[in-house]
């Protein structure tokens, strides 16, 4: 995960009401940001039709542009000799160079799993409504429970953007509290070698966490059976006691 400046950072997390976090610095001799499972499997896939959600497994709730007028102006003609053109405007050097503003990020929904030493962190389908349904959280379960976590033992949280009472909604705004919502997240682990698995659409997963094991889109793994047993063996050298 990216290092923000300490006061950002306290913003950011007394914004979500969260009283401490402990930073995470990546591992600068690990392998670049890679996917779990080959690329090449990863179809297009069109997403499965939503179904009624389930209430298992438990989530606790995260620690929290009109129409333009264009009219067409034109100046008074003059008479063809006397026409006069408007000299342009007067640049300073001194002048910083125009900003295009940052865009405004759409709402998305974050899930977030973890066992002792293990976090889960991915970004939940559109079709979702930003929460777990009955097949998206049994996927998850299976895939914590691949590499040894005890499903009764995974605490669950969402993250959602845009932040309640937050001004800026800028795609920058959004990837720095959901940076410094991992960050709190990652301070909840235990032990010397925990693990972090990650899939983000909005926000970058290489610029977070560029060392964390990157995971296919939850709604490909939902529909493809190739992917999914691909991941599973991909997984399986990660297994762990936790």
């Amino acid at each position: 995960m990216s290092q923000l400046p300490a006061a950002e950072a306290r913003a950011l997390l007394d914004a979500m009401g969260v009283s401490v976090v402990k930073l995470r610095s990546p591992d600068t001799d690990a392998a670049p940001h890679q996917p779990a499972v080959p690329l090449d499997l990863v179809a297009t896939v069109a997403a499965p039709e939503p179904i009624p959600l389930a209430t298992d497994p438990e989530v606790s709730e995260p620690s929290e542009v009109g129409q333009v007028d264009v009219r067409k102006t034109s100046t008074l003609d003059a008479p063809s000799q006397a026409r006069v053109e408007p000299a342009p405007a007067a640049v300073s050097e001194s002048d910083p160079p125009m900003r295009e503003p940052d865009p405004v990020c759409p709402a998305f929904s974050v899930i977030s799993a973890h066992s002792r030493a293990v976090l889960l962190v991915a970004e939940l389908p559109d079709w979702s409504d930003g929460l777990l349904d009955g097949r998206l959280g049994a996927l998850l379960g299976d895939i914590l429970q691949s590499i040894g976590c005890e499903r009764e033992t995974v605490d669950w949280q969402y993250f959602r953007w845009p932040l309640a009472g937050l001004a800026d909604q800028s795609l920058g705004a959004a990837q720095d509290a959901l940076d410094a919502w991992m960050h709190r997240r990652w301070g909840e682990l235990e032990g010397s070698d925990p693990l972090l698995l990650v899939h983000l659409t909005h926000c970058d997963a290489q610029v977070l966490a560029p060392d964390a094991i990157a995971l296919p889109a939850l709604d490909a793994l939902l529909v493809t059976p190739a992917l999914k047993r691909s991941l599973w063996d991909a997984l399986r050298p990660y297994a762990r006691s936790t």
